[in-house]
């Protein structure tokens, strides 16, 4: 398998046309898995019986009626990222089950989170829910948690990116990159972006100006943004190789690279001793842990209710076309994030 231009490309024979879909197991325990690593092929819906244990104080029972797919679930599921998490980490639903310590979330209720797999019910701490704001459909609501807490949890606490500052964002058509462009925008931060030439229209109608986007499937952003900024403050990383070095070299005295790539991940003091001055942070959503993500749930959410930050532009699948959805997102044709409809 390869990653080339940012698409992954592994060899495959496939049936020209597929259309039953993907069997759906009996009953409400079971969820998206793949057999091995190293084609979408491999994935199934299979029986999962933790779905059907008796809660834990602090959890809460939900029945899924969407999940968002995530570039990390196609990594895995092609056995580039080895992670032990479950594929499908976000979803919305309606809750059918509280554990006895739950008293902020009733049954009944509608939320959105993160989950441990995507299936017809699942479960989850209480921290890692919350309600879904007024106007939003499930499908948007599934699509959003893992975009937005990304970005937030990347640009104010990891980056504290201030009004001002210069802030390059990474294949900014994508769920993150949407999300960033709000929360930046929010902060009060000059935006700069890269995207596939094809894309570009995407960032036109978000308001992005002409000088601030650049390739992404290029080193050119480079001289571009050399030329058209004073440096870059802050970037918000996905890319790799040369791209990641290149993003570097852009960064002034100061600077943070915050990388939210999972295949080229480099060591923090070899990255200050390449660039002087700088500094470079790999991370995941969930080193901080349940308590943080609550956090910036209570920061998000009156950020969801006043229209700061919108609904994010998503393309759904039933969940029994799984592959074809995988494939999708692999190809880096989609803007915006791709959910899977139960």
């Amino acid at each position: 398998m390869a990653i080339r231009d940012g698409r992954l490309h592994v060899p495959r024979l496939a049936p020209a046309h597929t259309t039953a879909g993907l069997p759906v197991p009996d009953g409400e325990a079971w969820r998206l898995e793949t057999t091995s690593g190293g084609s979408l092929d491999n994935l199934r819906l299979a029986h999962c019986p933790d779905y059907a244990a008796p809660l834990q104080p602090h959890q809460v029972r939900v029945r899924l009626h969407a999940g968002g797919v995530n570039f990390r679930d196609v990594v895995v599921a092609l056995g580039i990222v080895n992670d032990p998490r479950p594929i499908g980490g976000e979803g919305a639903g309606t809750i059918t089950e509280t554990g006895s310590a739950v008293t902020d979330l009733q049954v009944g209720q509608q939320v959105m989170g993160l989950f441990n797999g995507i299936g017809a019910s699942a479960v989850t701490d209480q921290r890692l829910v919350t309600p879904i704001p007024d106007g939003w459909t499930l499908t948007q609501a599934a699509a959003a948690p893992i975009a937005y807490l990304t970005a937030y949890y990347a640009l104010h606490d990891l980056a504290h990116l201030q009004a001002g500052e210069h802030l390059l964002i990474h294949a900014a058509t994508g769920g993150v990159g949407h999300a960033a462009i709000h929360v930046a925008r929010h902060f009060g931060a000059h935006i700069h972006t890269t995207a596939h030439p094809t894309k570009w229209s995407t960032l036109h109608r978000l308001g992005i100006a002409e000088p601030d986007i650049a390739n992404s499937r290029t080193l050119d952003f480079e001289d571009h943004y050399r030329s058209h900024t004073p440096g870059i403050d802050v970037v918000l990383n996905s890319l790799t190789g040369d791209h990641l070095d290149a993003s570097g070299r852009l960064l002034r005295p100061g600077g943070r690279l915050i990388d939210m790539g999972k295949t080229d991940i480099r060591h923090p003091d070899t990255w200050t001793a390449d660039h002087p001055e700088t500094t470079y942070q790999a991370f995941d959503l969930m080193d901080g842990g349940e308590d943080t993500i609550a956090a910036l749930y209570r920061r998000l959410q009156p950020l969801f209710h006043d229209g700061t930050l919108p609904p994010l532009p998503t393309r759904s699948y039933d969940i029994r076309h799984a592959p074809t959805a995988f494939r999708y997102l692999a190809n880096a044709r989609h803007t915006g994030k791709i959910a899977l409809t139960l």
